[in-house]
């Protein structure tokens, strides 16, 4: 009992010594673990896998990544590098001072490796010179970057070998291509003393080699040479001012000439794959990280996955859960709706009361009321905003409407136009002003299957109106002047006849106005004339329309106050119904004629093949403008050809009119009558002729030898009747008021050469036809 109380102190003072041993290892052990991970030099942290040589205990990957500290200097040191010079056949060992050092490259001041070319022996020569810059083979975790450049300065020229060695090679090779792998040759030339100011090393005088992308060697061998192709002298006096080296631009003062280069680096590993490096006994990455494989080294580096910090070593800062909680900035939670809750390298978020539904993230679905409540609140806010959207929707719309039909309409001359459709003539059933809305309908909104077809001016549309009456309306194209349009109604509102189209109104509350007129059902007569129509117009019915048209024409002519030229007179103008009676249209480049004027001086419009010559030449539309496109139409009817083809005719007989007037001319205008009509009868073939002969005198080169509407008209007026009367041979073409000379070959050439040249011919005959063109006595 005794001894026990004796051994009692002595127990508990032992216990309590080798606690304090254990806490003092501990805590010895900690400090020794937070010095090895704040090691600097030079104000440059080292940190695993790297260390400084001389921190004792601190742990490297292996003695590669051992830098020296220069107490001296204060400078990080890399002294793994060996340098080799021409009058040293071996690479020695250097000290490159470190510049910065990353998480898989590290960057060296180069400066002293620069390569300068140097005196000859005797003093007297600037001659080149070469060094070698020498990384260790594998396992060395280094490699120079491929972002790395070489330049040579001054006047030298520089020359780069870079590879990898074939072993533990550190000295020059006797035979490149024996020691080393993957070599590569390059250089620059300065081309003294043109060279200088060059933007990528400085603005200096030099020369830049770009370092081959996906080249990362061990091994460069750099020269400075003389050049070949440079005018430079080499003062031996400024010898040492050529020089070359490598560089990275990102990393160089060219100014204060100090150059650094890019290594990088990566633990050495020989195993290819993920897998097999985190089997190796070397793994080297900590817990809650991932690997990356560089091929380059081969290696890999480790990083810390999502959700931890570190640098991802398992003998350096490892990986450590972030607690996003903490910064509100790091966590995704809805602040003031919910508590955040930090878990292992993630973190939730927990709605607070009544939001208990949802994950409460920013970019999920956030916090929301339970269901049953978010469906009561969510159908009566639907039903009240959707009684409040429709309201506004449909009091927005009738107003924006209402100002935009309004708008239109007088940005399209709406009151001008209403007064012009009051206006409109005797007897005449009341034109109107349509709504949009009825158009639309007619239409089925402009749909392709409605479209008759377009012209410069606008698309024409059938339509039919809720009374079930057919109709066209023609659209305006966009940026049509409105003058245009004007212009049209204007003349439209003064013409009632029974063979011009007839005008039913127009609507002006769209951007593009909308003209309201009859529809005709049987196309145009260019359609009708072309080969392959299933119907081939006879020459009564083309007779028929020929004398329609020009009825039309001398009412607009005559009659029409003031009196209107056309402007466009074409077959595709003309309108048929079903039974082949004519509607003349399109009236968007006519001109109504001021009182007491022959003539309107305008900028030329019309249609190639149709063009009057004279209103080509002069500027001046006249009424004969349109008896010259009367005449083409007619030799249209009668040859069933294009006005202008060519394709299909020799080229100076392209144009229909000289065709024509050559066969005329020839007396073998049968030769060109459309074989479809039957003019083997006696009383066609003559009134074909005669319409030949009327359609000559229509083309007349000039203006004054061409017959007026008229008489054109009555000229029809007469062989239509002759026609219909009677089989008898026709009569001659009526005295027009014209004196008839010889139309020989003169006229013709003049005719030719105006209307492919644009010249006024000198000649100004009479024309006048050979007597054989009207000979009709039998077929030939």
């Amino acid at each position: 009992m005794h001894m026990h109380t004796t051994l009692a102190p002595f127990i508990t003072f032992t216990l309590a010594f080798i606690l304090l041993c254990v806490r003092l290892v501990i805590t010895a052990q900690q400090q020794q673990q937070a010095a090895c991970l704040n090691q600097t030099c030079g104000g440059i942290k080292v940190s695993y896998p790297f260390k400084l040589a001389n921190a004792t205990g601190c742990p490297s990957f292996s003695s590669f990544f051992e830098l020296e500290c220069d107490p001296l200097n204060g400078y990080l040191l890399f002294n793994k590098a060996s340098l080799g010079t021409s009058a040293n056949a071996t690479a020695d060992l250097i000290s490159l001072r470190v510049l910065a050092l990353a998480n898989n490259s590290i960057i060296l001041d180069v400066t002293s490796t620069m390569v300068t070319m140097k005196l000859t022996p005797n003093g007297t020569l600037c001659d080149g010179d070469l060094k070698s810059l020498l990384l260790p083979s594998f396992p060395s975790p280094y490699v120079f970057s491929d972002e790395n450049q070489f330049g040579g300065f001054g006047c030298a020229y520089g020359v780069l070998v870079i590879a990898n060695p074939a072993g533990n090679n550190t000295s020059f090779p006797a035979n490149i291509s024996a020691s080393f792998t993957d070599v590569s040759l390059g250089g620059c030339d300065m081309l003294c003393p043109s060279g200088g100011n060059n933007a990528e090393c400085g603005h200096n005088q030099c020369c830049v080699f770009h370092w081959p992308r996906g080249s990362f060697p061990r091994w460069t061998l750099y020269a400075a040479e003389r050049s070949l192709l440079s005018a430079a002298t080499y003062d031996p006096e400024s010898c040492s001012s050529n020089y070359a080296t490598l560089f990275h631009p990102n990393y160089t003062d060219f100014d204060s000439q100090k150059y650094g280069i890019k290594l990088m680096w990566a633990l050495p590993s020989n195993h290819t794959t993920h897998l097999g490096i985190m089997q190796s006994p070397e793994y080297a990455c900590s817990n809650f990280s991932t690997i990356s494989l560089v091929q380059e080294v081969p290696g890999y580096l480790c990083y810390c996955l999502p959700g931890y910090t570190g640098d991802g070593f398992a003998q350096g800062i490892k990986c450590s859960d972030i607690d996003e909680c903490k910064d509100v900035v790091q966590n995704d939670c809805i602040q003031g709706q919910t508590t955040c809750y930090n878990t292992d390298g993630n973190y939730t978020c927990r709605c607070k009361s009544p939001f208990q539904v949802g994950d409460g993230r920013k970019s999920g679905s956030g916090c929301y009321f339970s269901p049953t409540i978010r469906n009561a609140i969510a159908i009566s806010t639907s039903i009240l905003g959707l009684i409040v959207a429709i309201a506004s929707f449909f009091t927005v719309q009738v107003f924006w409407r209402k100002r935009l039909k309004r708008r239109y309409f007088i940005q399209n001359g709406g009151t001008q136009l209403q007064k012009l459709l009051l206006l409109g003539a005797r007897g005449e059933e009341s034109r109107k002003l349509f709504k949009v809305e009825e158009l639309q309908a007619a239409t089925k909104n402009y749909s392709s299957d409605m479209k008759l077809g377009a012209g410069g001016f606008g698309t024409v549309f059938k339509g039919v109106l809720a009374n079930g009456r057919v109709v066209a309306i023609k659209k305006s194209n966009k940026g049509v002047d409105p003058t245009q349009l004007l212009n049209e109604l204007e003349i439209m509102v003064q013409i009632n006849h029974k063979s011009i189209v007839k005008f039913l109104g127009c609507c002006l509350e769209t951007v593009e106005p909308l003209l309201v007129y009859e529809y005709v059902s049987n196309g145009n007569l260019m359609e009708n004339l072309r080969e392959g129509n299933h119907i081939i117009m006879n020459w009564g019915q083309r007779l028929k329309v020929a004398r329609q048209t020009a009825e039309a024409l001398a009412y607009l002519h005559g009659a029409a106050v003031p009196p209107i030229l056309h402007r466009d007179v074409k077959s595709s103008n003309v309108l048929l119904d079903n039974n082949f009676d004519a509607k003349v249209a399109d009236f968007g480049v006519s001109r109504l004629v001021p009182e007491g004027a022959t003539h309107i001086s305008t900028a030329v419009q019309g249609t190639i093949g149709y063009l009057d010559p004279e209103y080509f030449q002069t500027l001046q539309l006249t009424e004969k403008s349109d008896v010259y496109s009367m005449g083409v139409m007619l030799v249209e009817l009668i040859t069933g050809l294009k006005p202008v083809d060519n394709n299909n005719r020799e080229p100076r007989f392209a144009n229909l009119a000289l065709l024509f007037i050559h066969y005329m001319n020839e007396g073998r205008v049968e030769d060109v009558i459309d074989p479809r009509l039957h003019n083997d009868l006696i009383h066609t073939r003559c009134s074909i002729l005669a319409v030949a002969t009327l359609a000559l005198l229509c083309l007349s080169l000039h203006g004054s030898q061409r017959p007026l509407m008229s008489h054109v008209s009555e000229e029809l007026h007469h062989i239509m009747d002759e026609f219909l009367d009677s089989p008898a041979p026709l009569h001659q073409p009526h005295d027009l008021g014209y004196h008839r000379t010889s139309f020989g070959a003169v006229v013709a050439k003049d005719l030719q050469l105006s209307v492919q040249t644009g010249r006024t011919p000198a000649s100004s005959s009479f024309m006048s036809i050979d007597s054989s063109v009207l000979d009709c006595t039998m077929p030939r």
